[in-house]
């Protein structure tokens, strides 16, 4: 029996134009994505997982590598769902996108199940946009079977939790193994770096990003349009060697000085010194990049119940060259001279950090001095890049 599916309903509801190109916002990567056949059926299959099978946002980890999973290959899984086992993220079902509209029958799955297999994985799920491939594990493990139909998030965890129970039943000693391991200690912020009248404050700005419940409006702030706030990107979850602490991120749409479209990046977390750093970054399509980081017990100052976010320019820049910092200095001050006074940077102030809330006025300004500063370093050193890149063919010439 053919499985048919409809994910028409599932497209997404706005699109943007980013560099001259479309695009649409993936909610659950929290990345502006091109508007492709194939990125839009993964995006279409997402909503599907997420709205018809149940699976919540939290259990589901889009475009995973195989390295994830201690498995040593480059090959990137569409779609892994996952269920709390034991305190644990385990994967329970893979999802697989294959080009929209080719016959499945045209197509392979050898290389999901040899994954599937080793991590453990119950279920598969392959379709084109129009049909469902689903498989079952058979009893050996060693195989799958085709299914009649698309199981839900419920049914998926029960199989796989019967599945785990008929293991530890016929191997205790797994179960010894698990009690045994020992889960990631995530950094801590240095005390002894950062001041002690400073860090209830910092703690509270960390505390403010990860807040969910309240969210910027959309808005205009010094000339930078903020579309919209899509909250934190979910934590990452790795698998083996790769099993890491990482800092949640909050993600703010905005529309740059060009009309372009673009995802920022905030997160307020430790270096591996324990300094406590807030970094900003670009979502850049596939790679999300740091385009700089403030050291926030140098940068916080406290005047009685306000607290002002400011740094010096060359402080900030140490690592590029003075003449560098010269020339971007020129060029900031023509794109945002809002934010330097006499060589220092001022992102603004914040009120008493008891009040520390994401929709305030103050700490969306505070944001938008932050992200406007990042657009313009990021636009300056591209420009760096092409002025030398010209250069060098000049001379070749």
């Amino acid at each position: 029996m053919e499985v048919k599916i409809n994910l028409k309903p599932y497209a997404p509801k706005s699109l943007y134009t980013r560099n001259g190109k479309k695009c649409f916002l993936d909610p659950f990567r929290q990345m502006l994505v091109p508007y492709t056949k194939e990125s839009l059926l993964l995006y279409k299959m997402e909503m599907y997982v997420h709205q018809v099978m149940g699976v919540p946002k939290s259990m589901m980890y889009v475009n995973q590598s195989f390295r994830k999973y201690g498995i040593d290959a480059s090959k990137v899984i569409d779609i892994v769902i996952h269920d709390m086992i034991d305190g644990e993220m385990k994967p329970v079902a893979i999802i697989e996108c294959k080009s929209p509209g080719l016959a499945l029958y045209h197509t392979t799955t050898a290389h999901i199940e040899d994954f599937a297999k080793k991590i453990g994985v119950n279920y598969l799920i392959v379709t084109n946009g129009n049909d469902v491939d689903s498989y079952i594990s058979r009893e050996d493990r060693l195989s799958f079977w085709k299914i009649d139909n698309i199981p839900d998030y419920e049914t998926i965890c029960n199989g796989h939790r019967a599945v785990l129970a008929t293991t530890y039943a016929l191997h205790p000693e797994t179960a010894k193994k698990k009690a045994a391991q020992v889960p990631p200690v995530a950094p801590k912020f240095n005390a002894k770096r950062t001041p002690k009248p400073l860090q209830p404050i910092i703690m509270a700005m960390a505390k403010c990003l990860k807040d969910d419940r309240s969210k910027l409006q959309p808005q205009t702030i010094e000339e930078l349009n903020m579309v919209g706030d899509c909250g934190l990107r979910k934590k990452l979850h790795g698998y083996g060697s790769d099993k890491a602490y990482n800092p949640l991120t909050r993600a703010i749409l905005i529309k740059d000085f060009y009309d372009s479209f673009q995802l920022m990046s905030l997160e307020i977390g430790p270096d591996e010194t324990g300094v406590a750093l807030l970094n900003v970054g670009l979502d850049d399509y596939e790679s999300r990049q740091v385009i700089y980081s403030l050291d926030l017990a140098e940068c916080l100052t406290q005047h009685g119940h306000q607290i002002q976010l400011a740094c010096k320019l060359n402080q900030l820049l140490s690592k590029e060259t003075p003449e560098f910092v010269e020339s971007f200095e020129r060029f900031l001050h023509e794109k945002a001279p809002h934010l330097l006074q006499k060589h220092e940077l001022i992102f603004g102030t914040l009120n008493d950090i008891n009040t520390f809330k994401m929709d305030q006025e103050d700490i969306a300004a505070v944001i938008a001095r932050l992200i406007t500063f990042a657009l313009v370093l990021d636009e300056y050193r591209e420009l760096m890049k092409a002025s030398q890149k010209k250069k060098r063919k000049v001379v070749k010439a």
